[in-house]
């Protein structure tokens, strides 16, 4: 298991979970409390892995607008407890954070059941975050409030930070795999771009020159004694095997790496519900995609068996305050945190 991340029991199995979603960022939802230990991050260490994450694309942050005004009252009482100004606490906020966050503001009237109600019941100012994270789970939940959220999975006031590092590492993971296995075909992409540039350049066919170029290594290589075809021989099937092995031992190092890193993130995550709706399926789409949609798209993601019209899907797009229509017919789900500051 990589350093910095927790050990995973062996009768927990949340790899599938995070395999499923390792081609899409990860929506992640601020909780006030997780906010004030970044806070303090930022002041006397350094930037914390979360907004870090955030800036390389690793997950989305997401926030309840009730839980933005929460933490707008609280930061008089979070500066206090850090030593800091108001002001200091705002424009940390508010340069750092407030760019990279998304505001959703769900239905008022919206019914709640199960984990959320369990959530509401401990405290109702947690109302807007438990109906974040019901519509978006499978999700990150960014607090460290173990005991009011422990409905939806949370453990531990570090889990959040493990599920980010997890994903971070998974992702790093990933690059290298691709780079390393890229790197395996770029000598004969390589080789092929030259010719085809002496070909521009002189007039000559690629293949022709390739086919010098090989019978006169072949020819040059016969003209050698015995011996010296010996060595030559065993220099390049030293040096192929050697290439070989490294590569495949840095492709597999990385394979295991990202395997860890999405065991970590799948027990992490709030699980999705077994029973989703598909309304909730079309947030949590909007939610991940890399730009707005129209209703025709998330229409086609939907069960051909049991998805309503393109039309119906749009009314309701358009009838959720959830959605937000940034341009004729293309939908994000919630609005940039810079444009509605209270």
């Amino acid at each position: 298991m990589p350093p910095g991340l927790p050990e995973i029991p062996r009768e927990v199995e949340p790899l599938a979970l995070a395999c499923s979603l390792r081609a899409k960022v990860l929506p992640a939802l601020l909780d006030t409390d997780f906010l004030r230990t970044a806070f303090g991050l930022q002041l006397y260490r350094s930037p914390p892995a979360s907004l870090e994450a955030a800036r390389a694309g690793v997950i989305r942050l997401f926030m309840a607008g009730a839980t933005l005004d929460e933490l707008y009252c609280k930061i008089p009482a979070f500066a206090s407890s850090l030593n800091a100004s108001s002001a200091e606490i705002v424009r940390l906020f508010e340069d750092e954070w407030l760019p990279l966050i998304y505001v959703v503001e769900l239905e008022s009237a919206r019914p709640r059941c199960g984990r959320a109600g369990d959530v509401v019941a401990l405290d109702p100012f947690d109302a807007g975050l438990a109906d974040l994270a019901e519509a978006l789970a499978p999700c990150i939940l960014l607090t460290h409030n173990s005991r009011h959220f422990k409905a939806f999975g949370v453990q531990t006031r570090q889990q959040s930070v493990h599920a980010v590092k997890a994903a971070v590492l998974a992702q790093s993971a990933a690059e290298r795999v691709q780079a390393r296995s890229t790197a395996i075909g770029f000598p004969p992409t390589l080789a092929i771009g030259g010719l085809r540039w002496g070909e521009r350049k002189v007039g000559v066919s690629p293949w022709l020159v390739g086919a010098v170029v090989v019978i006169g290594s072949y020819v040059l290589y016969r003209c050698q004694s015995e011996d010296r075809q010996t060595r030559v021989r065993q220099i390049v099937l030293h040096a192929g095997e050697a290439i070989a092995e490294a590569v495949d031992r840095e492709i597999g190092d990385a394979a295991r790496a990202e395997i860890a890193g999405l065991s970590v993130l799948g027990s992490c995550m709030v699980p999705g519900s077994s029973q989703r709706s598909a309304e909730s399926q079309l947030l949590r789409e909007l939610a991940v995609a890399e730009k707005s949609m129209s209703a025709q798209q998330l229409w086609e993601m939907l069960d051909p068996q049991t998805r309503p019209s393109v039309q119906a899907v749009r009314l309701r797009l358009r009838g959720n305050p959830a959605c937000v229509e940034v341009r004729r017919g293309g939908f994000t789900f919630g609005r940039s945190a810079s444009g509605v500051r209270p």
